[in-house]
């Protein structure tokens, strides 16, 4: 933790949106490379919360799979279970980006996705 917190003290606001404006185009690019996924984020005006589904499979059981992997999602409605309700849908997996992220948690992310994605829907 204080790691974290020494690296975003020393870097500004404006490069931190960037940093991760660039790690959210890797990610968003490479989720349109797998089938079967509803995306309930949008790109644009993103702070680093990616939130998504597998279609037809329960959003605990695809944080399952990509917390397996060592990949840290979480998995449910996340404090808006009014929103999800409304949506009906049980929830989502939510990826969350950082400034201490790189362009390898990505491609560790996405490979994981895609393999979680591949044993869900087999």
């Amino acid at each position: 933790m204080a790691g974290a917190t020494s690296l975003i003290q020393k870097l500004n606001i404006n490069e931190i949106k960037s940093y991760k404006a660039m790690l959210l185009k890797q990610f968003f690019g490479g989720l349109q490379q797998i089938p079967g996924l509803d995306i309930l984020s949008s790109p644009v005006h993103n702070a680093g919360i990616v939130a998504l589904n597998v279609q037809g499979e329960h959003p605990a059981n695809v944080a399952e799979l990509l917390n397996q992997q060592a990949v840290a999602v979480r998995g449910g409605q996340h404090c808006a279970m009014p929103f999800f309700s409304q949506l009906g849908l049980a929830g989502a997996v939510r990826f969350s980006f950082a400034p201490y992220n790189n362009e390898a948690d990505v491609t560790t992310s996405l490979q994981a996705l895609t393999q979680a994605v591949e044993i869900l829907t087999a």
